[in-house]
């Protein structure tokens, strides 16, 4: 298991997690090597990788426990605020190793003044406007974490509902879509077929103006379904087959969230499960869907009916360079 103290370069990390649900935009980090990802437990988890298994660690205690009812602010009005703070990476950090503080208790508001700090017995957070929470190098560091973070942009696409993957759906329309966009969503599947395809995104025409462009195209390989094909078991990232990742199979009834940051023909893939056991892959060359700029998209489910036994939920696209 690795140490609750986990190690990583601080201003990236700090930045790279920067996410926004509920509003319009989301937030940019692009060029810190990671781009925004969805503001979930998952985040939490990226940033502590103890964090479902270690009762010390603190933030896991920002989301409400669907069996307990306790968690997120312990006045229940600013939950948002502090997820979105976890999520920045405002707490545990000011560290001359290099490394975060896990079992940190205070976590800065990256949302306007104050901090929150972890009350044991209620299993939430105080919400506090003023005073000192704690050590002076870790409120500097979330203070110049703070001062960093990056600019809005575009949330083209924000929709919560669970939808089947096997039956035909079109999400609304994308005027445009640049080289620079991340796409997440969670998946649960029933069964297991040869192809599963989770998520197509389809624009007017090709390259050669041919109508019905793929531009987009994640399809699951059932594993051992073919003895010819290498990628069983691993999920397809472009439209022409250049780039598999995860080579760890999937489970039938399991959630897993993923994330996937495209830019300039690379792309960085993640996936958690219920948001712990996170991996992922990182500069992998794709081409096809990456011609840029993307007109009139049009992100669909059970494309050519290929669509995969089970269920997507809380699919995000966003947009770096609108």
């Amino acid at each position: 298991m690795m140490s609750l103290k986990s190690k990583f370069t601080w201003a990236i990390v700090a930045l790279a997690l920067a996410a926004v649900v509920t509003r319009t935009t989301a937030i940019n980090c692009a060029g810190n090597g990671k781009t925004a990802t969805a503001l979930t437990a998952t985040s939490a988890a990226e940033l502590c990788p103890d964090y479902a298994s270690d009762p010390r660690v603190k933030s896991k205690h920002a989301w409400v426990d669907s069996v307990t009812g306790k968690g997120g602010h312990c006045g229940g009005t600013n939950t948002e605020e502090l997820q979105r703070s976890i999520a920045n990476g405002l707490f545990g950090g000011g560290n001359t190793a290099g490394t975060r503080d896990c079992t940190a208790w205070c976590v800065q508001n990256s949302e306007g003044k104050g901090h929150f700090k972890f009350n044991p017995g209620r299993k939430c957070f105080k919400f506090r406007g003023t005073g000192m929470c704690g050590n002076k190098a870790e409120k500097q560091f979330a203070k110049d974490a703070k001062a960093q973070l990056c600019v809005a942009t575009d949330l083209g696409i924000d929709d919560a509902t669970c939808r089947d993957m096997d039956s035909s759906f079109s999400y609304p329309i994308l005027a445009t879509l640049s080289n620079d966009y991340e796409v997440s969503y969670s998946v649960k599947l029933n069964s297991i077929k040869n192809n599963n395809a989770f998520l197509v995104a389809k624009g007017p025409t090709n390259i050669y103006g041919v109508p019905g462009r793929t531009a987009y195209w994640n399809n699951y390989l059932k594993p051992g379904y073919s003895s010819s094909h290498t990628q069983n078991g691993q999920l397809c990232l472009d439209a022409f087959g250049e780039s598999y990742a995860f080579t760890e199979a999937m489970n039938i009834g399991q959630q897993y969230e993923f994330s996937f940051q495209y830019q300039d023909k690379v792309v960085n893939a993640s996936r958690c499960s219920n948001g712990a056991n996170c991996i992922s892959e990182t500069n992998m060359a794709v081409t096809y869907q990456m011609y840029a700029p993307h007109t009139q998209v049009t992100f669909v489910l059970n494309n050519d009916l290929r669509g995969a036994d089970g269920t997507l939920c809380n699919l995000q696209v966003r947009d770096f360079r609108p």
